[in-house]
């Protein structure tokens, strides 16, 4: 409140008091202090007055002091100064403040003398003014020479802040048109009810063919309501799906064919693109290197995609590719390494689950150089083969394992059984023709054989192991062979050795599968 020259804290009340009360008493003076009087002059005199008789004479007479007005003034005077001296603390109607702030003078009044007296310390009670509400609370009010008054004072907490819409966009902006625009490109945040983008409704209206006005509307739980628009160009900016028919890195021999599968291309929004796929690059079969094939597809609205095909053109004529399936095992493994690592020959195993006891054979075989292949957690051809999505969490878990073991990710593996296998067709028809299909898909290289030592089944000595091995060798192709280190493979173990000396001996080379070398499958039969 304002402070008023010589009259510093009083209220407009006592300075109208004062005003009137002087106003009186001027009044009352003029009254009792002047008085009009009226005397008729008598005939006798009428000569003054000539001819025309007698006539009203107005005399104005001064009467003498007057204490009335003296006295009002002085009652008055002690009026209002008792009034003044008595006068109380007031406070002014409710307070009302906004949710999150602060009572202080801004919004409490208590006037005194024409004073706010408020202060922090008069002991207001401890008030939630985060929640909305009303609150009632009394406040000692001191005033004056050591007095005070209670006063009750009631607290009205409300909420008249809109929510805030922030948008990540601004008009002309392109979107793609795979943006869900109800749930994505804004936030809504509300200063009492914090999130409450649950209860925005967002509406799309189409201006024109390419631009779309988006528009966001929200009311938080004290009616305060929060609007905001958008005018956005939606574009298509997804490139086309475009996916390889065939393995992405292909081996081939030397002199072989090189057969071209070609890819598969699709958008969302123009469909089969497949006829406007471009195919760049030339492969020489008839000389070692490798060769890249690119596929390129654009859709309508330029958006392009590449992807390339490795083929690797190879000589591995006369090469012994040495694999064992079912390890590893405490017997037979450790010796079956130590061959191979006394004659320098590195080979493939492709094993099944191990324990804490074989652990460390796993590791051996990675770190002694030679490739390591899945082959399946578990062997049972009535558990692995009930389904497609069963057999695959049976190799990936032992990937997986595999992985932990020697830090190896590896992608070789065999199919128990191999993908010929017709024992498959008694849990599940077809399962065979399309799992193969699948493990390509999901990057595996699956090896099957094309010697066989028939260790598993009718070779009982190391001689007839060595017969069926050597006997089918070919320097024509590459020699996959087939052979198992399994606890009781011991004629397997003695043979060895001798089919390592006849292959060093007739001019074939030993080596390891890796994701480079050719593949050779069988034919399925499920």
């Amino acid at each position: 409140m304002g402070k008023y020259i010589f009259l510093s804290g009083m209220s407009k009340v006592y300075i109208v008091e004062i005003i009137i009360l002087l106003a009186v008493v001027i009044l009352i003076g003029i009254i009792c202090n002047k008085k009009k009087i009226s005397k008729k002059i008598p005939k006798k005199n009428s000569n003054v007055l000539g001819r025309t008789g007698a006539a009203l004479i107005e005399v104005e007479k001064q009467k003498g002091f007057r204490p009335l007005p003296i006295i009002i003034l002085l009652v008055g005077i002690l009026i209002i100064a008792l009034q003044y001296a008595f006068e109380k603390p007031q406070i002014s109607g409710d307070i009302k403040i906004n949710v999150g702030s602060q009572i202080d003078d801004s919004n409490l009044k208590i006037m005194y003398h024409n004073k706010n007296i408020f202060n922090s310390v008069i002991g207001i009670s401890q008030i939630d003014t985060n929640i909305i509400g009303e609150y009632y609370f009394n406040i000692d009010v001191p005033y004056g020479k050591n007095r005070k008054i209670t006063k009750r004072i009631k607290v009205i907490v409300t909420d008249t802040e809109a929510p805030i819409i922030a948008l990540d966009y601004k008009n002309g902006d392109k979107v793609s048109y795979t943006k869900d625009l109800t749930v994505e490109g804004y936030t809504i945040t509300d200063n009492y009810d914090k999130d409450i983008e649950s209860k925005a409704k967002v509406s799309i209206k189409q201006k024109n063919e390419k631009i779309v006005v988006v528009s966001y509307y929200v009311q938080d739980s004290s009616g305060n309501i929060a609007q905001e628009s958008v005018e956005l160009e939606i574009i298509d900016d997804v490139k086309p799906d475009l996916v390889l028919n065939g393995d992405a890195n292909v081996t081939i021999d030397l002199h072989g064919k090189y057969e071209e599968l070609g890819a598969i291309a699709k958008d969302e929004k123009d469909g089969d693109l497949t006829e406007k796929i471009k195919i760049d690059g030339i492969v020489d079969t008839n000389i070692v290197g490798e060769y890249v094939i690119k596929y390129t597809v654009s859709d309508s609205s330029g958006n392009s995609t590449q992807i390339t095909r490795i083929i690797n053109v190879v000589d591995s004529k006369g090469v012994i590719f040495l694999t064992f399936d079912d390890g590893p095992s405490a017997n037979i493994t450790p010796k079956i390494l130590d061959i191979l690592k006394r004659k320098g020959v590195k080979a493939t195993f492709f094993i099944v689950n191990y324990n804490d006891n074989t652990e460390y054979l796993v590791k051996r075989i990675v770190s002694e150089g030679h490739s390591i292949g899945i082959h399946g957690y578990s062997h049972d051809y009535s558990k692995i083969y009930v389904s497609e999505d069963v057999f695959m969490e049976n190799i990936e878990t032992l990937k997986n394992k595999i992985k932990n073991t020697t830090g190896v990710n590896t992608k070789l593996m065999r199919f128990p059984g191999g993908s010929s296998n017709t024992v498959s067709k008694k849990y599940c028809q077809g399962i065979m023709t399309n799992l193969t299909k699948r493990v390509n898909n999901e990057g595996y290289r699956y090896y099957d054989w094309n010697v066989s030592s028939e260790d598993a089944g009718g070779a009982y000595t190391s001689t007839a192991v060595y017969n069926n091995v050597v006997n089918y060798l070919s320097k024509e192709r590459i020699n996959v062979v087939l052979m198992h280190d399994a606890t009781d493979k011991v004629w397997t173990l003695n043979a060895l050795e001798n089919i390592i000396d006849y292959g060093l001996s007739h001019g074939y080379k030993f080596s390891n599968i890796t994701e480079d070398t050719p593949l050779v499958h069988h034919r399925i039969n499920n």
